[in-house]
């Protein structure tokens, strides 16, 4: 009699791409999972304020006729095409004042070489909606000029589905991202495949 080898799924936490793209922490248990390995940044970067210039330095500031440029206030539309880094993406929406990070951020990128088998992981704060979560997900990929990484996708939403809108937003870009297609993106969930 002959035994069925059961089928070995990937490991979502192995090596294979440089960059996750993952959903919040409350909108994924693998989020949560990646945040314990990075030793909390992700959950330590929810209560960042960006520190305010004194009253006092600020009169000093005026009266010597010198700007001060809010640097977490700048936008990447003052930028020509040749300004543009692959973090240009990942601050706050155009003419957008933010009052913290936590509600100002897209997009956390994080430096996880030393922590996962990978370069980098990106928190995308857009996972309400999946279209729009895909679409930022496809710009980060190309932004960073990579031909695929992993997706761990929010709550809720089946990898079937993202493989439709995945195709979807390729065709609609596929000038500009020939590379970036299906094929080169692992899609994760917390629930079925």
């Amino acid at each position: 009699m002959q035994t069925k080898t059961p089928e070995v799924l990937p490991n979502p936490m192995g090596p294979g791409k440089d960059i996750w793209i993952i959903p919040p922490l409350s909108q994924s248990e693998w989020s949560q999972k990646i945040d314990w390995k990075l030793n909390f940044q992700i959950s330590r970067s929810q209560y960042f304020q960006t520190p305010k210039i004194s009253d006092t330095l600020e009169t000093i500031l005026k009266s010597c006729s010198l700007n001060f440029e809010n640097v977490s206030e700048t936008t990447s539309s003052n930028k020509t095409n040749s300004d543009k880094s692959p973090f240009q993406n990942l601050s706050a929406e155009k003419n957008e004042k933010p009052q913290n990070a936590s509600k100002h951020l897209q997009q956390l990128l994080i430096a996880s070489q030393s922590h996962l088998p990978n370069r980098w992981v990106v928190v995308n704060n857009s996972a309400q909606n999946l279209d729009v979560y895909l679409k930022k997900c496809f710009e980060t990929l190309s932004n960073f000029k990579q031909l695929g990484g992993k997706i761990f996708l929010p709550q809720g939403f089946l990898i079937s589905d993202a493989q439709k809108i995945w195709k979807k937003i390729f065709q609609d870009n596929s000038q500009d991202n020939s590379q970036i297609d299906l094929e080169n993106i692992e899609f994760i969930t917390d629930g079925e495949k």
